[in-house]
């Protein structure tokens, strides 16, 4: 299925959406994992709410908002997470995690990476016009 789905993809990305409980699954849990590459918290934001990305891009994007930051390491063990796949098929991949009730913290989350995608597409624009 996932096959089928990558055709229809071609330059875009994969965006996923998903909540968690308070301090059962969070940035924290990357600090010393193997499968991050670089992760980057905020003191001032909720450990439970953060973006985690497969490419250095995006992750420096959000680093720079002052957002908590996952980056998935390039030798991540194959769980079947569709983080992985989208990883080992060259498909980008943004993950918001956020912890269940920050319904406003969620949807300011989904905002930032509408503008990051603008932000992409408006520089392919420019690309094709030199």
């Amino acid at each position: 299925m996932l096959k089928m789905f990558r055709s229809k993809i071609q330059n875009g990305y994969i965006v996923a959406l998903h909540n968690n409980t308070d301090s059962s699954y969070s940035i924290l849990s990357y600090l010393n994992a193997k499968d991050a590459e670089d992760v980057y918290i905020n003191e001032n934001e909720d450990i439970d709410d953060f973006f985690f990305v497969t490419a250095r891009s995006e992750f420096e994007y959000f680093k720079s908002l002052g957002r908590n930051v996952v980056l998935q390491s390039e030798e991540v063990k194959d769980d079947g997470s569709l983080s992985v796949y989208c990883q080992n098929n060259g498909i980008p991949y943004i993950n918001i995690e956020a912890q269940h009730g920050h319904l406003q913290e969620q949807a300011e989350m989904i905002k930032e990476i509408l503008v990051f995608l603008q932000s992409i597409r408006l520089d392919n624009n420019i690309e094709k016009l030199d």
